[in-house]
């Protein structure tokens, strides 16, 4: 609430009511509620800095101003399943070497380099 205040008071508009303020911004909290207070707070600075900006922001600016230009990568990897680690034994055979896997994800050079640290950490031991 303190960050969204203090933006408000960046983008001053005389018209509005101390009322219509607290009420606009409490909309924004609930429409941002899955959003952490430090992520709020650090979209407040972002629209801030942008110079392009001459109003007060909407929620879904806000928002947008948390992804990150990583959000929508698309990804080689398959997403964490952590039922596959539940239960002991619930691999079949020999776990795969990390070189390997990386391999089968298309990360030829990342498997090099781990084939190459894994037979230096072997041959010093």
């Amino acid at each position: 609430m303190v960050a969204l205040t203090k933006l408000h008071s960046h983008f001053y508009q005389p018209s509005q009511t101390e009322a219509q303020v607290r009420g606009v911004i409490e909309d924004m909290l609930q429409d941002m509620a899955n959003l952490s207070a430090y992520e709020v707070e650090d979209a407040c600075a972002k629209y801030r800095r942008n110079g392009a900006n001459r109003f007060f922001p909407t929620p879904g600016q806000l928002i947008d101003a948390t992804k990150s230009k990583f959000d929508d990568v698309p990804r080689r990897l398959q997403p964490f399943n952590p039922k596959e680690f539940e239960a002991r034994g619930a691999h079949h055979g020999p776990l795969k070497p990390i070189g390997q896997i990386l391999r089968e994800h298309g990360f030829e050079r990342a498997a090099g380099k781990w084939d190459a640290r894994a037979y230096l950490s072997e041959s010093q031991q």
